[in-house]
């Protein structure tokens, strides 16, 4: 087919602009910039442009993110502050330098041991069942603490983890032959998770049990 005037025109100067586009590359590569914070050279990346390559100053994302963080200047925040941990009552320090000031502000702990023991000391003593729910994080979180507590009381009982139903040893799980929710708010967490409520089943006696097809 043969070509216009104009399209052997538009074609040789986009041939032209891919012969100078390498040349200017071959002179860039000769002597690259370097990254600001890793001194890495700054190489093209797939379709980028000459002159975007030209513009970036670091070689990555990571690097630009951590020297924009360590040169981050924090107003208003000193290194400390008057809140004390609501655990411990240790003065709160910022943690490091990258720690926000939004974290460093909300933040109500001075580690995560405290937050922890906050949260999940009272498991030890005996709590009520409304006290347990209104201080956990959420519904979950509650009865999970629930169900560690009667995981250490079968321990400290030492009960043989067998299901009771079939002798299965490999895999067994701790029920309530009471349901939790069956139990009024003032109920305590040892009459919960006492040895006569607690039974080991394996997990189908365990479902079969909870649909009401197994009575114990």
């Amino acid at each position: 087919m043969n070509m216009t005037t104009k399209e052997r025109a538009s074609k040789a100067a986009k041939a032209q602009h891919v012969k100078w586009d390498k040349i200017r590359l071959e002179e860039y590569l000769k002597n690259p910039n370097l990254c600001k914070k890793c001194g890495k050279e700054i190489l093209p990346r797939e379709n980028e442009k000459l002159h975007e390559t030209k513009r970036r100053k670091f070689c990555d994302r990571s690097c630009s993110a951590s020297h924009t963080n360590s040169t981050r200047k924090y107003k208003g925040m000193e290194r400390t502050s008057n809140r004390k941990c609501e655990e411990c009552g240790s003065l709160l320090v910022r943690r490091e330098k990258t720690e926000t000031n939004y974290a460093f502000q909300h933040r109500r702990f001075c580690n995560r041991k405290c937050s922890c023991d906050s949260r999940c000391g009272w498991i030890s003593g005996n709590p009520t069942k409304e006290h347990i729910f209104n201080n956990g994080k959420n519904w979950q979180s509650s009865r999970s603490s629930i169900r560690q507590n009667a995981e250490k009381v079968i321990k400290l009982s030492g009960r043989p983890m067998i299901c009771k139903k079939c002798g299965y040893t490999n895999h067994v799980e701790i029920c309530h032959i009471k349901s939790v929710s069956s139990f009024d708010k003032l109920s305590s967490l040892n009459e919960i998770n006492s040895l006569d409520n607690l039974v080991l089943l394996c997990s189908n006696h365990h479902w079969e049990f909870d649909h009401g097809l197994l009575i114990l």
